[in-house]
């Protein structure tokens, strides 16, 4: 009888046994997987919410609003648009999840070809839908004078030529783009130089992301950071 009673008892502690070693396996999967996750999400330096070199194949993190956008070796592509498919002109790619209001945004632009008419492409920032943002972009004109410039569209009212500049866009020539957005401040710079310091209060929070209009635009080391 004792006999039987300690084969239970000795059974018993076996099963209880295997079970805590499944779960303690667990356990040890699920820590791993979360540091795993975690180190990942610590992946970016000190002071960048978020990067793209665009060196895989899919947009991780962005929201495409319209527009065909593809990546190819380390370059992300809009062809050019087709009028009857924008709003107001403009294709937009936005990144989702991050401070709508206090940020660094950086990026290389260039045109692929020459101007069909007039081209545009840059950074989009205070972004909040198609007819309410900002974008800070290079125009590569036919026959008018080439510049960079603050473009924004609020309520349907646009303002153009904001702490613009003259230039000559060449195709193929990669530009450094940078905006800080603060508060209701707006500072703009080109390939490292100072280009603008605006201060203006409509629109004063909303995404970061890119644009472009009537173009074909390519982009790379895409960055936004913090302030």
């Amino acid at each position: 009888m004792n006999s039987k009673r300690n084969q239970t008892l000795c059974a018993i502690t076996a099963v209880i046994f295997l079970l805590a070693v499944v779960a303690g396996g667990c356990g040890t999967a699920a820590k791993r997987k979360a540091a795993g996750e975690s180190a990942v999400a610590a992946s970016l330096p000190e002071g960048v919410l978020f990067a793209d070199d665009f060196q895989g194949r899919r947009l991780e993190g962005w929201t495409p609003v319209n527009g065909r956008w593809s990546i190819k070796d380390g370059v992300l592509r809009q062809g050019r648009a087709s009028r009857e498919d924008l709003s107001e002109g403009f294709y937009f790619l936005v990144v989702s999840d991050l401070p709508t209001s206090h940020y660094c945004i950086e990026v290389d632009v260039r045109f692929p070809d020459g101007p069909s008419r007039q081209d545009f492409a840059g950074i989009a920032f205070r972004y909040q839908d198609p007819f309410n943002f900002f974008a800070y972009r290079l125009c590569d004109f036919e026959t008018y004078q080439d510049r960079i410039e603050v473009y924004e569209l609020c309520k349907g009212q646009r303002r153009l030529n904001q702490g613009s500049r003259d230039l000559v866009v060449n195709p193929q020539q990669w530009y450094r783009l940078v905006v800080e957005v603060e508060d209701f401040n707006i500072r703009t710079y080109l390939d490292g130089k100072p280009v603008g310091n605006l201060v203006n209060h409509n629109l004063p929070t909303g995404a970061a992301g890119l644009l472009t209009k009537e173009s074909k635009a390519e982009f790379r080391r895409f960055r936004v950071l913090e302030l």
